[in-house]
């Protein structure tokens, strides 16, 4: 599994490895085997590996909605930054928006203004 971005830099949703799972699972055959090669491998085989034993995907982040957007941030953001370079940076990544859905944080990251953010709190401060 590759995924759709640019140079492998890409994180599935819930809701995108459910589609691959229905893909694996709707083939006739008994025996599939599944690599991940993005930059979120781990946890995204991870994540997987937990929803074909239990049906249910693990919390990507301890939180949900913003504050899974900041646990997301704090990991590599680099400040200043503007929406367009957080959007191209962090956008690809996963937060859980609720208990059981998450998103791709640009969801989020389009709602900010259209200018340079100090911090990871103004941008959290920023959104609506």
């Amino acid at each position: 599994m590759f995924g759709k971005g640019e140079k492998n830099i890409c994180q599935f949703t819930d809701e995108e490895l459910l589609e691959i799972d229905k893909k694996i699972t709707s083939e006739a055959t008994t025996e599939a085997i599944i690599s991940f090669h993005n930059v979120k491998m781990y946890k995204d085989a991870a994540r997987y590996k937990i929803y074909r034993a239990t049906q249910n995907f693990p919390p990507i982040t301890e939180s949900v909605g913003i504050q899974s957007l900041k646990e997301v941030l704090i990991e590599d953001a680099e400040f200043p930054a503007t929406k367009a370079e957080l959007i191209h940076d962090q956008g690809w990544k996963v937060i859980d928006l609720t208990n059981g859905i998450t998103i791709h944080a640009c969801r989020l990251l389009n709602k900010l203004p259209n200018r340079r953010f100090l911090s990871i709190d103004e941008v959290l401060t920023s959104l609506p």
